[in-house]
């Protein structure tokens, strides 16, 4: 169960850096906003 729960986290963290940061980046360049 612990390992299971590592994985979820890992895939997580890993989608969230390779996928939501670029996202964050191009929205925050569109309005104009600059909070990291």
């Amino acid at each position: 169960v612990i390992g299971i729960m590592l994985i979820i986290v890992v895939i997580g963290l890993l989608v969230d850096k390779i996928f939501f940061s670029p996202v964050e980046t191009f929205l925050h360049r569109r309005w104009g906003t600059s909070n990291a």
